[in-house]
């Protein structure tokens, strides 16, 4: 009797225990689906951080770059626009020298005066050789020599009273050289 009580004793030991182990594999089961689901979220979302963080890493170097372009850019403008100025400058001493060549009793001033004002008026009239530029300085130097009175321009802002565009009018001292000048616009006198 005490052997059939041990073993009836260790049946529902072992039958709680075989129970027990079933639901410890099936916490652990379930646990070990937890921790892969997990780890399944861990891991998408570190793939996003990498992926965001070189989405952003990407956008900074495009960022560096377009600022690298644009320095360069501007750097190329200031290159070509320094040069075109000192070109500009060549080309107006050289003017100055050849009125001063034709014309020796003229001073330095008056020749790079009518140097300047040949090459202003060449570009208004759309040439851009610098031999067109010096033909309009040797009539303004003919013309000082006949004379020996050399403009002086000064320019004055205007509005026009039909439109209302703001108008600038280079005026000399001389009454002959000044003309009439109607708007460009609409036609209205401006002056």
């Amino acid at each position: 009797a005490i052997l059939g009580a041990l073993i009836s004793y260790c049946r529902v030991t072992t039958d709680s225990l075989n129970s027990q182990r079933a639901t410890l594999q099936t916490e652990l089961a379930s646990a070990q689906a937890d921790l892969s689901y997990y780890n399944s979220q861990l891991s998408a979302a570190q793939d996003a951080l990498e992926s965001k963080t070189r989405l952003m890493y990407d956008k900074k170097l495009a960022k560096e770059a377009a600022e690298e372009e644009r320095r360069g850019a501007i750097a190329l403008w200031q290159a070509e626009y320094y040069a075109a100025q000192e070109r500009k400058r060549i080309e107006l001493d050289s003017i100055a020298r050849d009125v001063l060549l034709g014309y020796p009793e003229m001073d330095a001033v008056t020749a790079s005066g009518i140097a300047n004002i040949a090459y202003a008026e060449a570009l208004a009239r759309g040439f851009i050789r610098v031999a067109d530029a010096l033909t309009i300085a040797m009539a303004l130097a003919q013309e000082w020599y006949e004379t020996h009175v050399f403009p002086h321009f000064t320019t004055k802002t205007v509005i026009c009273s039909g439109c209302g565009v703001t108008l600038e009018l280079t005026m000399s001292d001389i009454a002959e050289h000044n003309r009439e000048l109607n708007c460009p616009v609409c036609g209205v006198y401006a002056c």
